[in-house]
């Protein structure tokens, strides 16, 4: 199914992995578990305000990254977004995905069904 208007496309993982390592060179790299994680990432894409608890974050990037959740209970509490790599089948992709909890960003594996939002990136046109 194609997301994004002509001329964008959805993220790969090797796309946000390039985001992340950029703001975090010391992240832990992917292993087994589908898990990546960025220290300081998710403090610095999150948005100045929206999320729960005061775990906002400095949007140094101008990312501004808000918590979509996933699902209606987790409103305020995580965001996800969406990559175009699916690692085990056709009914996983891998997200990227923070919460309101921890300056970390995360990556991992989830099945398609969750409402998990999109970020979509400008084709490389030379």
């Amino acid at each position: 199914m194609k997301v994004a208007p002509p001329g964008w496309h959805l993220p790969s993982d090797e796309e946000w992995d390039v985001l992340i390592k950029y703001i975090d060179p010391n992240m832990i790299m992917p292993n087994e578990d589908n898990f990546m994680g960025a220290n300081i990432a998710g403090a610095k894409l999150k948005a100045t305000s929206g999320w729960a608890d005061n775990g906002n974050g400095t949007d140094d990037y101008s990312f501004s990254a808000l918590p979509g959740g996933g699902s209606l209970g987790n409103v305020g509490y995580n965001g996800s977004w969406w990559s175009s790599s699916s690692k085990y089948n056709n009914n996983m992709a891998y997200a990227l995905r923070m919460g309101y909890f921890s300056e970390y960003a995360f990556y991992i594996n989830f099945d398609k069904a969750f409402l998990f939002s999109i970020r979509c990136v400008r084709d490389y046109c030379p």
